[in-house]
């Protein structure tokens, strides 16, 4: 379906084949993107843990964007981890919040940030980051919507628990997701290593 449209795209507006393969790579993420949610957001409608999966997929989202993290190197592997990392967090968070105290956010908010500034940003074989101050940029960015997210779970907890442990969570699994031990199982950093090593 991508390459159909973005044939049609191509042809009608003359263009040549890197720009086809252009729209191609955008119609694919753009549809792709578009499938995940709609899976990942019935699921979680028919579990019960709409908002708490919504919650957490923006909190994981807004932090990935700046911090990077571990890749997958096909659309199906990747949208099998996103749906059960959101869905596992969401579940948690609305079976555990009873569970979830200040000391607990405390504990995964100084976990997030310590994680965010050693590592952050993760980069890829597809997106590398040359410049240094780019890399600190992205990594300030990135430590800014930590203290955010996890300051906003602290009144989560007085004014909607269930809603804390989603944000603590959801920041301390991205965080988890770029450090070297989870980063590096990623297909796509792998082959930064082996390209660093020739």
């Amino acid at each position: 379906m991508s390459y159909a449209i973005a044939r049609y795209i191509s042809t009608k507006m003359n263009e040549n084949h890197t720009d086809k393969y252009i729209y191609y790579y955008a119609l694919q993420v753009i549809i792709g993107t578009i499938i995940e949610a709609v899976f990942i957001y019935s699921v979680a409608w028919l579990m019960g843990i709409l908002a708490e999966a919504l919650l957490s997929s923006v909190v994981f989202a807004t932090i990935r964007r700046y911090a990077g993290g571990f890749h997958q190197d096909t659309y199906t592997k990747c949208f099998w981890t996103t749906s059960i990392l959101i869905l596992s967090i969401a579940l948690l968070a609305r079976y555990s919040y009873y569970h979830y105290t200040a000391l607990i956010n405390s504990v995964l908010f100084i976990a997030s940030i310590y994680l965010t500034y050693l590592y952050a940003p993760c980069d890829t074989i597809n997106k590398p980051i040359t410049s240094f101050e780019h890399r600190i940029e992205l990594r300030n960015k990135a430590l800014a919507l930590n203290i955010f997210w996890l300051s906003l779970s602290f009144s989560f907890i007085i004014y909607a628990p269930v809603y804390a442990p989603t944000v603590g969570w959801g920041a301390f699994v991205q965080a988890l997701s770029i450090t070297p031990i989870i980063a590096d199982l990623s297909p796509l950093r792998k082959k930064i290593s082996s390209a660093n090593s020739i």
